[in-house]
C-alpha cells in the first residue's frame, strides 16, 4: 500500500517523467500502473496517449495500442510518432501489409519507413512469434503443473521462432539468474560455453543484480554477442507481473517477465542489451530440478530438491527426470522449512553476518562444521524439532555492505542467545541438534520420494544440498543407494539448470547422460596472462619458471608438493560452484602434522573447520568407507577408514569424517597425473584442497590470483604453463 501511494505521489508530480522512466527501463508494468493512477486529464494528453499505445504493445494488447495511437494523433500527436506506434503494434498483430501502410502515412523515404522495413526484413520470425504468444493460453489452474509433463503446445512456437534462425541442435542460449548467488550461463547446442557466479567478477561474495558489463563480459568470453544469441532464459527472482508483486531488487533485471508462479516455464519474449529476443521463463524449482537431473550420469532418476524457497509457495520439490523429460509431481512448504532455520539460527545466534541483505549469510556451513564438536542430546534434538515444526524463528536484515543490522523477532526458540563463542559447548551442543535434526528432516524426504518413484539412484539439489554431512547420513540410512549431487546445487546453479532445461526441455533436444565437467568458467589466453604477470612484476621479488612441456610442469609440481611445501594452482577453466576443484586450489600433502594450524594462519579461517581431500578413483575405496562412485565435486560426506587417520591429520575432521573429491582421469588428467606421481613417490593417494582465496570470492582471473598470492604469503603459483616463485626475504 505504501509503495502505491508513493508511486501515485510521484505520477501526480511529474506523471509523464515518472511513466517514461519505468518505460525506458523496460518494466512495463510498472508503467502501466503508474498510468493508471493519473489524472483523466493527463490520460488525454497526446504525449501520455502514445507512452499507454507502446506500453500497450509490449505487453501484446495491439488493439489497444492502435486505439490509442489513433486518439493520440486525433488530439494534437506528431503523425510520424503516432503513425510509428500504430506501425508496431499492427506488425505485433501479425498485419505486416497494413503496418507499411502506416509508415507510408508520412513519407516511403522518412526513416520511419526505413525502420520499418529493416524491423520486417531482420525480425520477421518476431511477427509470427508475437502473434503466437498472443493467443498461447497459458492459464494454468493451481496444482496442475505439478501432476503433468509440459504441454507441447506450451513450447511449440518458442521452437519454430529459434529454428527460424538456427538448427535448434545449436541453439545459443543465454541464461541469467540476478538474485543472491547470481550467475550467468552461456550454451551451443550442448556445450557450456560459459558458466560464471558474478561474485567471481565483481568480487562480493554472493553477489545479485543484473549487470550488462558481467553479461558483455560473458558473452565475450563465449566468444559471441548478444546478436548471436537466439534463446534467452530468465528465473524468477526479479519483476514478476500478472499479479506477482514486483520483488525488491527489480531494478536489477533486465526486462519484465511472466509470472511462472504455478507453470514450469513461460515463454515470452525478453528485451537484453538492446535486442527483443524469444525468452523462456522458468520456475526456480524447475531450475534446481533441470540442474541436478540434466547433470547427472543417469538415464532417468527421481529428484530431490530442498531450498530457501521460490516462485512457487514450497521449499521441498518432488521430481522425476527420463531422457529429454522433467516431471514435477510435488511441492510443499514443510513446517520445518530447513533452509529458512539454518539462515534465521545462524545469523541471530551464532552472529554470522549475511554479505549484503539478500544473502542467507555464510553461517549454515560453519555451523554444519562446528556440530562435528558438539554431543548428541535427544531431549535437546526435540526441543529444536518443535520449535521448527510448530514455531517460528525469523530474522530482519536491514542496511547495506559492512552496514547491515540484524534483528531477530517471532517465536524465538533461543531468543538472543549468544552462539558466537564456538569454543563453547552451549554453542557446539546446539550446533549438533541443528544437524541432527537436519539429518532426520531430510532422510524423510528421501523416504517419501521412494515411497512415490523406486530407485536406486537419486538427483539432490537446491541449498540445503550443500550439507554433504546431512546428505551423506540420510544415504547411509537408504533407501536410495546411488547420489548426485551437482557441484552447484545452491542458486547460483539456477542460471545453468534454466539452460539446460531450455535446451532439453524447451527446444526438445536429446539428451546423453554422462559424467558432468564443473570446469565451465571462461578460458584466458596465455597473452593475457604474460600481460597479467608483466603489470605484477614491478612488486619484484619472484621468479617465474616456464615449462614449455606439460609433462615438465607435473614433474615440478610434484616435487614442489613432495618437498611438503604449499601450492597455490590457477591452471585451466575455473570450477563453478562454492567449492574449488583443483583449478583454483591450495594444495598441500595431508600427511604433514601442522598442516591445518599452517592454513589456518595463511587463510584467517575459524579453528573448527576441517579441509578437504582429492582422493584418486582408483584408491577411493581403499581409504573412504562410504561407496564413492559419484562423490566427484565435494558435495558428499564420508568416513576415513581406520587405518588411514593416522596418517591423513590434515583433512581429518575432528569425527574422522571427510569431504572428498573423488578423482578420476576422465575428469581432470592433469591434476590425475599429479595425484598418481605423489602416490608413488609417498604411498599417499590423497592431497589437501582448500579454496584459493582470502576473505573474498576464490580467484578467477591471473589478476586475481597474483594479487591474492602475495597476500597470502605462500611461495609457490602455479599459473597455467608457469610457476611463480617467492624469493625469500
Amino acid at each position: 500500500m505504501a509503495e502505491d501511494e508513493a508511486g501515485t505521489a510521484r505520477a501526480a508530480d511529474d506523471p509523464l517523467a515518472a511513466i517514461r522512466a519505468a518505460f525506458n527501463v523496460r518494466h512495463f508494468a510498472e508503467a502501466s500502473r503508474l498510468l493508471s493512477v493519473t489524472a483523466e486529464m493527463q490520460r488525454r494528453d497526446p504525449s501520455a496517449l502514445l507512452l499507454a499505445a507502446r506500453i500497450a504493445v509490449e505487453r501484446f494488447d495491439y488493439d489497444s495500442a492502435i486505439a490509442l495511437a489513433d486518439e493520440a494523433a486525433q488530439r494534437g500527436a506528431s503523425p510520424a510518432s503516432s503513425s510509428t506506434v500504430r506501425a508496431h503494434a499492427l506488425i505485433g498483430a501479425g498485419r505486416p501489409l497494413d503496418a507499411m501502410d502506416s509508415f507510408r502515412a508520412v513519407g516511403a523515404g522518412g526513416p520511419d519507413a526505413r525502420e520499418a522495413r529493416a524491423y520486417l526484413e531482420v525480425d520477421r520470425h518476431r511477427v509470427a512469434y508475437r502473434a503466437w504468444l498472443q493467443g498461447l493460453n497459458s492459464t494454468y489452474r493451481p496444482g496442475e503443473v505439478q501432476s503433468v509433463l509440459p504441454r507441447p503446445t506450451d513450447v511449440e512456437g518458442l521452437r519454430q521462432c529459434v529454428a527460424s534462425r538456427t538448427p535448434l541442435d545449436r541453439a545459443r542460449i543465454l541464461s541469467i539468474h540476478t538474485w543472491h548467488d547470481a550467475t550467468v550461463t552461456i550454451s551451443v547446442g550442448s556445450e557450456i560455453r560459459v558458466n560464471l557466479e558474478l561474485e567471481r567478477f565483481t568480487r562480493t561474495k554472493r553477489d545479485y543484480g543484473y549487470r550488462e558489463d558481467f553479461v558483455r563480459f560473458c558473452l565475450d568470453r563465449a566468444g559471441l554477442s548478444i546478436d548471436d544469441i537466439d534463446l534467452v532464459c530468465l528465473d524468477r527472482l526479479g519483476n514478476e507481473v500478472e499479479g506477482v508483486p514486483v520483488q525488491p531488487n527489480a531494478a536489477h533485471t533486465p526486462c519484465d517477465r511472466p509470472s511462472t508462479q504455478w507453470r514450469l516455464h513461460a515463454p515470452f519474449e525478453a528485451y537484453v542489451l538492446g535486442r527483443w529476443i524469444p525468452a523462456l521463463a522458468v520456475n526456480h524449482h524447475t531450475a534446481h530440478v533441470a540442474g541436478a537431473f540434466f547433470t547427472s550420469p543417469f538415464e532417468e532418476a527421481p529428484v530431490l530438491v530442498i531450498d530457501g524457497g521460490g516462485d512457487s509457495p514450497g521449499t521441498v520439490t518432488w521430481g522425476y527426470g527420463k531422457g529429454s523429460a522433467i516431471v514435477i509431481f510435488g511441492l510443499e512448504q514443510p513446517s520445518s522449512a530447513l533452509a529458512k532455520w539454518w539462515q534465521h539460527l545462524t545469523i541471530a545466534n551464532w552472529r554470522m553476518a549475511p554479505f549484503h541483505h539478500l544473502d542467507p549469510g555464510p553461517g549454515p556451513g560453519k555451523v554444519m562444521a562446528l556440530a562435528a564438536y558438539g554431543r548428541v542430546d535427544a531431549s535437546r534434538n526435540d526441543r529444536l524439532l518443535a520449535a521448527m515444526r510448530f514455531g517460528g524463528q525469523r530474522v530482519r536484515i536491514a542496511g547495506e555492505g559492512n552496514h547491515l543490522s540484524v534483528s531477530a523477532w517471532d517465536g524465538l526458540l533461543l531468543d538472543d542467545t549468544d552462539l558466537s563463542d564456538t569454543h563453547s559447548s552451549e554453542s557446539q551442543d546446539w550446533a549438533r541438534a541443528l544437524q541432527e535434526v537436519t539429518n532426520d528432516e531430510i532422510h524423510e524426504c528421501m523416504v517419501f520420494l521412494h515411497d512415490q518413484v523406486p530407485s536406486e539412484v537419486l538427483c539432490y539439489s537446491g541449498g540445503v544440498a550443500l550439507n554433504c554431512i546431512a546428505t551423506s547420513e540420510a544415504m547411509r540410512r537408504g533407501p536410495f543407494k546411488r547420489i548426485h549431487v551437482p557441484p552447484i546445487p545452491n542458486d547460483c546453479g539456477t542460471a545453468l539448470g534454466m539452460a539446460l532445461y531450455a535446451y532439453h526441455v524447451g527446444l526438445g533436444q536429446p539428451r546423453t547422460p554422462s559424467l558432468f565437467s564443473p570446469y565451465t568458467g571462461p578460458a584466458y589466453s596465455t597473452n593475457e596472462i604474460d600481460a597479467a604477470v608483466a603489470a605484477f612484476a614491478a612488486r619484484g621479488g619472484f621468479a617465474v619458471e616456464t615449462f614449455s612441456e606439460e609433462e615438465a610442469l607435473k614433474s615440478r609440481v610434484v616435487e614442489i608438493l613432495a618437498a611438503k611445501d604449499i601450492l597455490l594452482m590457477w591452471r585451466g577453466r575455473s570450477e563453478c560452484g562454492p567449492r574449488a576443484l583443483g583449478h583454483r586450489s591450495i594444495l598441500a600433502r595431508p600427511d604433514i602434522p601442522d598442516i591445518r594450524a599452517r592454513l589456518n594462519k595463511h587463510k584467517a579461517r575459524e579453528w573448527y573447520r576441517p579441509f578437504a581431500p582429492i582422493v584418486l578413483a582408483e584408491k577411493a575405496e581403499q581409504i573412504l568407507s562410504d561407496e564413492p562412485a559419484h562423490a566427484h565435486y565435494m558435495t558428499t560426506s564420508t568416513l576415513i577408514r581406520e587405518e588411514w587417520r593416522s596418517r591423513l591429520p590434515g583433512i581429518l575432521h575432528v569425527d574422522n569424517s571427510a569431504r572428498p573429491q573423488v578423482l578420476t582421469r576422465e575428469l581432470e588428467p592433469f591434476l590425475h597425473d599429479v595425484l598418481s606421481r605423489l602416490d608413488r613417490l609417498t604411498g599417499i593417494p590423497v592431497i589437501l584442497n582448500t579454496s584459493f582465496n582470502l576473505s573474498e570470492p576464490i580467484v578467477e582471473t591471473a589478476e586475481h590470483a597474483l594479487d591474492t598470492w602475495w597476500r597470502l604469503g605462500i611461495r609457490h603459483l602455479v599459473l597455467h604453463d608457469r610457476i611463480l616463485v617467492r624469493r625469500a626475504a
